[in-house]
């Protein structure tokens, strides 16, 4: 026991002779090891950093098309409001003077009704009175009310009616008089068609008006 104390005793002696002597070397190898520490951890920072700073710059990136892609859609969103909205007035438009200009016609045939015109025989082929345009104006109407669309499908519906009977007057008043054929009688469907032209352009001119309302409501 007391030789391996004593031997113990001079390897000690010995390490810290040798480190005594070599103290110097023992602390520039220590400095270096340090410095090489630094240096890594420096670089591991910098790289960090770097990348830290690539993500950044993707992520704005990224950032900046995504709202360059949300300004193009609602800019393209807007155009199409826009161009519908147009349309629709368009259409509100074409739809009233359809309308007007039915009104029209069935107030002019209206002069020749029995007892109204004093010559029956004076009136004209009655193919024009079917002339009109109020079932390309339908999809307008449509759009207004499904109210709307049905006077208007309504008018026609009578007015053909109406031609109809002119065609059966014209015969009676033009040809020779049958007891089996009566003369037709226009009256009754040019009111019907009248009166459902009468309302249909009520029920636009109001539509027109809720539209004028809100249109600088939505702007403000």
């Amino acid at each position: 026991m007391i030789m391996l104390c004593r031997h113990a005793a001079t390897m000690l002696a010995h390490g810290s002779s040798w480190l005594a002597d070599h103290a110097l070397a023992v602390e520039a190898a220590t400095a270096i090891v340090s410095l090489l520490l630094t240096l890594a951890l420096v670089i591991t920072t910098i790289r960090y950093a770097v990348i830290t700073q690539r993500i950044l710059a993707e992520s704005h990136k990224s950032r900046e098309a995504t709202e360059r892609q949300a300004e193009v859609a609602n800019a393209t969103l807007r155009l199409l409001q826009e161009r519908n909205e147009e349309e629709r007035i368009r259409g509100l438009q074409e739809l009233r003077a359809v309308v007007a200009d039915a009104l029209d016609l069935a107030r002019t045939w209206m002069h020749y009704i029995p007892g109204i015109v004093p010559n029956p025989q004076s009136i004209p082929d009655p193919s024009q009175i079917t002339e009109n345009r109020l079932l390309e104006v339908r999809s307008y109407a449509r759009g207004v009310s499904v109210h709307c669309e049905k006077l208007v499908f309504d008018a026609h519906t009578a007015l053909r009616m109406a031609k109809a009977q002119f065609e059966k007057l014209r015969q009676a008043t033009h040809g020779p008089t049958s007891l089996t054929s009566p003369a037709g009688n226009p009256q009754p469907f040019l009111d019907a068609a009248y009166d459902s032209l009468l309302e249909a352009r009520k029920i636009v001119d109001e539509h027109n008006s809720q539209i004028n309302i809100e249109g600088p409501a939505r702007e403000k």
